[in-house]
């Protein structure tokens, strides 16, 4: 079986993303000798082994109205959450159902180089019908990706998230969510490959700007549409973290919610010196965890607006009425979102 010719690093690079814009850089090979990734935190054996099957194949599901075919883990878009604790050996069964190969990478999180997943580098490609054990100790918290890295079968489906919690939580929080972005071609407005080859065949360059240059049929939070929003329950007086995921192609995304300031407690799976602001800025591949208090009764948007998209389609969101009663939370979506500039901590 031959091997995708399509990189997505190719088709970023094509879309006009700087180095410094390409958040998903991170995922590059290393060639380290098979030694963990130097500087990365020293792995100790002391917790749970969590075991995982992963299958990746072809798919359908339903968004905005269309049945979009696809390919994703598990029968599903984004792919199961893996959620685990710090010092716990995680143990993942990629079970390859696809026409074509494909790995598995962890998204910032160091391991072992041989369990990397990058093709040719890091591992030989696991091929259609092979199986592949990806083990190791996972040796920090934080909030990770786990995707494909093979052409641009990310772009296809093939991601979801990773939650890794630390050994002793030192954040005080009642609940907690998992918002993952994304753009979405596939099935609707053709393939990620059929975009490349008009990228390739306009001449290559869009543009050049971060973002922007390419038109999205759908933009969806949790693999769900504005109009299917995703529902969180929370009730009045409770403190709400969210695990912010973007792993999609090229779009930034603006997030707010509504009625609310968000505290930003970690950035790329590491704690930060906590910030509030009231709009937070998502680039591809980065992950923000946030914690805000529902405090404020009424309807409230949960709003990711994609920037730089032309007309400011409808963002991917969930919604949500904090009651003055102790009822749960429901949801709707917004058809339009304010503009705004980047956020600006007070």
């Amino acid at each position: 079986m031959r091997r995708p010719g399509l990189s997505r690093r190719e088709f970023l690079g094509i879309a006009g993303m700087t180095a410094g814009a390409l958040a998903l850089g991170g995922c590059g090979p290393f060639s380290g000798g098979g030694r963990d990734l130097p500087g990365s935190p020293q792995a100790r054996r002391t917790g749970e082994t969590r075991e995982h099957l992963l299958r990746a194949a072809p798919l359908e599901f339903e968004a905005g109205g269309q049945r979009l075919l696809t390919w994703g883990y598990e029968g599903d878009v984004p792919g199961p959450e893996i959620r685990l604790k710090e010092d716990d050996t995680l143990r993942v069964r990629l079970r390859n159902e696809l026409p074509e190969e494909t790995t598995i990478h962890w998204h910032g999180l160091p391991v072992p180089n041989a369990m990397d997943g990058v093709p040719g580098v890091t591992q030989r490609p696991i091929s259609p019908g092979e199986e592949f054990v990806y083990g190791f100790v996972v040796p920090v918290a934080g909030t990770y990706i786990h995707h494909s890295h093979v052409g641009l079968q990310l772009d296809r489906g093939l991601y979801g998230a990773l939650i890794v919690e630390p050994a002793k939580e030192n954040l005080d929080y009642d609940r907690e969510y998992t918002l993952v972005l994304d753009d979405w071609l596939a099935g609707a407005g053709g393939t990620p490959e059929d975009a490349l080859r008009r990228l390739r065949d306009s001449g290559g360059m869009m543009g050049g700007s971060m973002g922007g240059d390419l038109e999205y049929p759908l933009y969806l939070a949790n693999g769900r549409p504005p109009e299917d929003p995703a529902t969180f329950e929370v009730r009045r007086g409770k403190r709400v973290r969210l695990c912010l995921v973007n792993p999609s192609a090229e779009t930034v995304f603006r997030f707010a919610a509504g009625g609310h300031r968000l505290t930003v407690t970690h950035a790329d799976g590491q704690p930060v010196e906590p910030v509030t602001v009231n709009v937070l800025r998502i680039g591809m591949g980065e992950r923000y965890d946030v914690v805000f208090e529902a405090d404020n009764p009424g309807v409230h948007q949960l709003t990711a607006a994609p920037e730089g998209k032309g007309a400011w389609p409808a963002p991917s969101c969930a919604t949500g009425r904090i009651p003055r009663a102790r009822r749960p939370l429901q949801t709707s979506c917004p058809k339009s979102s304010e503009t705004g500039s980047s956020p600006t901590p007070n």
